[in-house]
């Protein structure tokens, strides 16, 4: 009868670590969307607790993207167990509240394209977005425009 107990009793702590551990665990919602010109929009979003929060994240960033723009190609939309890298540093790239954008292509179209972006999300209702421009490369001049 102990040995029964004691296997319960580990049972239930061996539960209760496992539920401990999906619940510390957090998802990123992540989409990349291939637009024409060979310009790609790679989405990722600040990490979240549940599953379902993360997929409708995903779900409200593509199913815009599918309506407006029929040439655009959803390349991938799901939920990653670790962050995405950040693109800020080598892409143009909207940033918003709990989110950004990077913006990956021809940097003269990147940036025209990073700029609509931002442009759009703010009429939109989304508060506050800005284009923010890639840091330039260690020893290479900066050679953008203003």
């Amino acid at each position: 009868m102990i040995k029964v107990a004691l296997a319960l009793v580990v049972l239930g702590a061996a539960v209760w670590l496992a539920h401990l551990h999906v619940a510390a665990q957090s998802y990123h919602p992540s989409v990349r969307v291939r637009l024409p010109e060979n310009v790609h929009l790679v989405m990722t979003h600040a990490p979240v607790d549940r599953h379902e929060q993360c997929a409708a994240i995903t779900r409200r960033f593509v199913e815009p993207m599918r309506r407006l723009c029929t040439e655009c190609r959803i390349e991938h939309a799901r939920c990653e167990r670790t962050p995405a890298p950040d693109r800020g540093a080598t892409h143009y790239t909207v940033r918003l509240r709990e989110m950004q954008i990077a913006v990956e292509g021809a940097p003269e179209r990147a940036r025209g394209v990073c700029e609509e972006v931002a442009v759009a999300l703010v009429r939109n209702g989304a508060g506050s977005a800005a284009c923010v421009f890639p840091r330039p490369k260690p020893g290479v001049r900066d050679s953008r425009p203003g």
